[in-house]
């Protein structure tokens, strides 16, 4: 009878183990799953718009040199928004970077990530990058849109909120017009600065007549004074242009 007992006895408590072990896995579950409950954007455009609001976010123009022990290994081509001086970086993964596996060695990416604890990461729980095949970026760019060429990204109205800030036609100012001696070009933004500016300027019939870059950064409220005093009287066009944009001004000179 004491064998019987001490058996039942026995084989409760193991019950009893396995349905707190349950518990704690379905609540630990629970835990994770409400962690990962913001991966609800379902564009990259809306993931990075929610993570500019709340983190410092850097996203760049990357290529993936290879594999790590705790994610992937990239180079920076282009950095799109923020600042950011590492030509080459190790890109960590957490438990909320659902599709990580899809940075492929050797392909380019548009990549949104953050500084967490002396780590990069992606931005966890969200679309946090996009393919690029060929200067065309495939993937979950916005509501509706799938594939668009990599120019045209950053004229992407779904993408305003974070792209705005960095459009040369919505924030590069022009005058005066009509002119005698030189023209301004003001970064009438109150964030980010152009880098790899170029101006083309045309005469009416097309012909290229002058063609300037502009050393450095033109940072906020700066002004680029171009001279035009040499320029004959009539209409030209002024092409300012960088790595991934381009503005168009009419001048007319007096």
């Amino acid at each position: 009878m004491m064998t019987i007992r001490f058996g039942i006895r026995k084989l409760k408590l193991i019950v009893m183990r396995i349905l707190i072990s349950a518990i704690f896995t379905l609540v630990l579950g629970i835990q994770n799953a409400k962690s990962c409950s913001c991966i609800a954007p379902s564009s990259f455009c809306e993931s990075v718009s929610w993570a500019v609001e709340n983190l410092d976010v850097t996203i760049a123009r990357a290529k993936v040199l290879g594999e790590s022990s705790s994610g992937r290994e990239i180079e920076i081509e282009q950095i799109i928004l923020g600042e950011f001086n590492n030509p080459k970086i190790e890109l960590s993964f957490g438990r909320c970077d659902l599709y990580a596996h899809e940075l492929t060695t050797g392909d380019e990416f548009i990549i949104a990530f953050t500084k967490l604890q002396d780590r990069f990461r992606l931005i966890s729980c969200a679309i946090s990058f996009l393919k690029i095949e060929d200067d065309v970026i495939q993937g979950k760019i916005a509501p509706g849109v799938s594939s668009l060429e990599y120019d045209e990204f950053f004229n992407l109205e779904s993408c305003e909120s974070i792209f705005g800030q960095i459009n040369l036609e919505g924030n590069l100012g022009f005058y005066p017009n009509p002119t005698k001696e030189a023209i301004r070009l003001l970064n009438a933004g109150s964030i980010n600065s152009f880098e790899n500016l170029e101006v083309q300027i045309f005469d009416a019939l097309g012909n290229q007549v002058d063609f300037r870059t502009y050393s450095g950064e033109l940072f906020p409220k700066q002004e680029w004074i171009i001279n035009v005093e040499d320029f004959t009287i009539g209409l030209y066009i002024i092409r300012v242009s960088n790595q991934f944009q381009e503005v168009t001004f009419k001048m007319i000179k007096v």
